[in-house]
């Protein structure tokens, strides 16, 4: 009997197996495989991550801005902050304790308290210049009995993942000033109580 004799290579035993078998192991060899798909995407993955938990700190400084500011815009509305003789620093300050320690409050916190002729006169807006929030019209005017108040928060928040951003261009930004950050808002009409 006659036996037609493969090609072989040899094993590290010095025993000779098919090489077929050979090509077979080195093509399905997978060692490392995993580390190099996470190397692809690890850089979007934790970009994405970092990019989610930067939203959810927004939307949540966002609502602590909106109930720190209702309950120091309460305040004027019932007319202890008058009786009080608040300044527009006493009021940022009300605001400050309300919000804890989640915002620098005294470089970033802008506060613009007016009175209104009617409710549809009062603007509510984010005043805004180039990109940048325009506080250059700001006041403070508590108003007397029965006035109608306009209480406009702003606070600037800063952006620290950008989103796609290809170098060289803006991408797709989470931030919507010229800067980068993002502008955190609050604002209240309300008419004062006959106080």
């Amino acid at each position: 009997m006659s036996s037609v004799r493969k090609s072989s290579a040899l094993d590290p035993d010095g025993r000779q197996k098919p090489a077929g078998k050979a090509r077979r192991n080195f093509s399905g060899d997978e060692n490392g495989a995993t580390a190099v798909e996470f190397g692809l995407i690890a850089a979007p993955f934790f970009a994405l991550m970092f990019a989610i938990l930067q939203i959810g700190l927004i939307f949540f400084s966002g609502q602590v801005l909106d109930n720190a500011t209702a309950e120091a815009a309460r305040l004027i509305r019932t007319g202890q902050a008058q009786a009080s003789g608040f300044s527009a620093a006493d009021f940022k300050n009300a605001i400050c304790s309300s919000s804890g320690t989640l915002f620098d409050c005294q470089s970033n916190l802008k506060v613009d308290v007016r009175t209104a002729a009617t409710f549809g006169a009062a603007n509510t807006g984010k005043p805004m210049t180039d990109g940048a929030l325009d506080d250059s019209n700001f006041t403070f005017s508590m108003g007397g009995r029965e006035e109608i108040v306009v209480v406009r928060v702003f606070y600037e928040w800063p952006v620290w993942v950008p989103l796609m951003a290809v170098p060289g261009t803006k991408g797709v930004q989470l931030g919507d000033l010229a800067n980068g950050n993002f502008l955190l808002s609050s604002a209240l009409v309300f008419r004062n109580e006959p106080f």
